[in-house]
Order: C-alpha cells, then structure tokens, then sequence
C-alpha cells in the first residue's frame, strides 16, 4: 500500500480536489438529498466569484469509495458575522452521508474546522434537523414544488384560475420566449429589479462563473415583446427531473403585458417539452410577497431547517428583513442611483449569503 492510500473499512477525511470531482457528483446524483446545491462545481463558483475559501470535505474508504460529503464555504463580513456555511447564497446544503457513521465523523471534522476558522457558527440548510449538538432556527424560509403535467393542455389546467388568465393574457399580448445562455438582456433586468427591492445585485462575474461551470445544466429564458423588447428574464438549473427557476429579472412594462406569469409558464413548458417532471419554485422567506405569489400557483410549502453550531458566536444569526438593521438598509439601498448600486452592489452581497 503506497502512502495516502486508504484500507478498506478504514475512514479517511479530507477535503475534495479536482480529482475527486466525478465521484463526488456521482455520490450526490445517487443520494436520496442530494441537491443541485451540493454539487462540486460550486467550490470553484464561490472561489472565483466571490473569492470565498471553500473546503469541500468528503469522508471515503478504501473499499466503497466516497461515503459522506460536505460542501462548506467560509464567508467574511464585518456587517454579517463570520461563518463555515454549507451553502451560502443558495437554498440547501449540509451533509450527505451513506451510513451514521461517516456522517458523524465528517460532521465532527466540520466542527473542528470552524473552530480552527474562529468563524461566528457552523451552518447547514436543509429540510430537517439531524445533529443534535446544533441550535435550531426553524420555518423561517420554504421552499415550493410540484410536479409538471406531461400534456401542455393538463399543464395550463394545473394552474390556478387567475395565474391561467394572466399567461393567457401574455399570450393575447403577443409576449415570446427564446432560451439562450448569453448573459445579456437577462442582467440588466436583474439588476432592476433588486434595486427596485432594496437587495444588492450579484456581480456579473458571479453569473459567468455560474453558465461556465455548469454547461447545459444552467440556462436562460428571456420573454419579448411581438417587438422583440425583452421584459423579463430568469436563470434555471437543471438536476435530476427538476428545473430550479432561481434568477429573474422584470422590466416595469412586464406587469401590464403580464410577463411575469408568462415566464413561468414558459419555463414550465420548455421544460416539459425537453422531459422534466419537476418544478422546483425555489426558497422563500415564509410571509413574504414571493411565498404569497408562489402558492397563488398552487404550489404548497416545504418547510426548510437551518442548524447552526456556535463557535465564537453568543447568539443565533438574525438575517431577516424584519430585523431593524436590515429594514434601514433596504430603505437606504431603494434610494440610491441605479449606477451607483451597481458599483456598491457586489462588494456588499459577498458577505450577505
């Protein structure tokens, strides 16, 4: 046996190299969680995009291979606390393990390496609370699917009555659709619309990074005008049998053509026509404007779990907007010229996650 090898039975941990890419993917495909958020090419979107460390630690053996993986990412900010999250910026994360065993012992390296961090806390997102050592925040996001009819006269009919006369309105309207993977129109209408809601804007980067990383798996839907003026555009990916609406952006004119409700329903027809069987609407803070508008499609909601292990933090994180610190800053950020959002936008966001 040369050195490094591992025995078989025998657990190793370590963090994930290159190398290890195909395996870890493929441990994340066959689990039963595994998530378009835990897959590896993240560790190099958050490094490149943001310039984020990210230990990605796997437990494996030497007989059958990877037996738990976790995707970790260490975020700074003065403003938001320090913290090893797995993951930021999306939905879902934590641990996917084979057997108690290699999730316990990858979950304890976890801890050891925040401590050795000195970060604030240790955070995983999922559905459910699984380690008992970590505090709990509870039903503060959800997250929405439902399967997508394989006849697009069944799927029109699933949806509820007032979203099928609005799409139908944006048909009436001549409104069009076209899938691309080029960045622009879909950018500026981004931007848009979370000035417009007082949230920073990610950097262009962030997205290259992201359509670069992931080939087809990621793409764009942009709905135009019977001109060709786009009015709204998202960003999906693409797991398993789900799409994953999880950018978009809307021109102020997309309300009275309707555009909104059309793009969905676009996206879910697309992804009908091309086979897949879920549409997963994304996370939502519960009582927010988004959880409403997404059960007014039918949609019910999947409470998410977020557990977090105090490390040099005395208190759990309060990163909503029903915090005071986070209301001033909405309303400081609506106020701003659009250009200079822009400009301040990514240096802010890299420490929201």
């Amino acid at each position: 046996m040369t050195a490094g090898e591992v025995k078989p039975g025998q657990l190793r941990l370590r963090e994930m190299t290159s190398a290890d890419i195909p395996a870890w993917n493929a441990f994340v495909k066959q689990h039963a969680s595994g998530s378009f958020f835990h897959r590896a090419e993240w560790r190099r979107v958050m490094e490149r995009g943001f310039g984020h460390a990210a230990p990605y630690l796997l437990a494996e053996d030497g007989k059958r291979g990877i037996r738990a993986v976790l995707p970790l990412v260490d975020v700074r900010s003065r403003l938001f606390g320090n913290r090893l999250a797995s993951l930021p910026f999306q939905p879902l994360g934590g641990l996917l393990a084979a057997d108690d065993a290699a999730g316990n012992a990858l979950h304890a390296r976890a801890a050891e390496e925040a401590r050795s961090r000195a970060v604030d806390w240790l955070e995983y997102r999922g559905l459910r609370p699984e380690h008992p050592d970590m505090q709990v925040i509870p039903d503060r996001h959800a997250i929405f699917i439902r399967d997508i009819p394989a006849d697009p006269d069944a799927l029109l009919k699933a949806i509820p009555r007032k979203r099928r006369a609005s799409v139908r309105k944006g048909l009436s309207n001549g409104l069009q659709w076209r899938m691309t993977r080029e960045i622009e129109p879909f950018l500026t209408l981004y931007r848009r619309n979370l000035h417009h809601h007082g949230t920073p804007a990610f950097p262009r980067r962030w997205f290259v990074e992201i359509l670069d990383a992931f080939g087809e798996d990621v793409d764009i839907l942009v709905v135009s005008t019977a001109e060709g003026v786009p009015v709204s555009a998202v960003m999906s990916y693409y797991h398993g049998d789900n799409v994953l609406p999880y950018y978009a952006g809307t021109h102020p004119q997309a309300r009275s053509l309707h555009a909104h409700d059309f793009m969905y329903w676009a996206l879910m027809e697309e992804a009908r026509r091309r086979g897949f069987r879920r549409f997963d609407f994304g996370r939502s803070r519960v009582g927010s404007g988004a959880f409403h508008y997404k059960t007014l499609w039918g949609f019910e909601p999947t409470p998410l779990t977020y557990e977090y292990l105090l490390v040099k933090g005395r208190a759990l994180p309060a990163h909503s907007p029903d915090n005071p610190r986070y209301r001033l800053f909405i309303a400081v950020w609506q106020r701003l010229p659009f250009a200079i959002a822009n400009q301040l936008g990514p240096l802010l966001v890299r420490g929201l996650g």
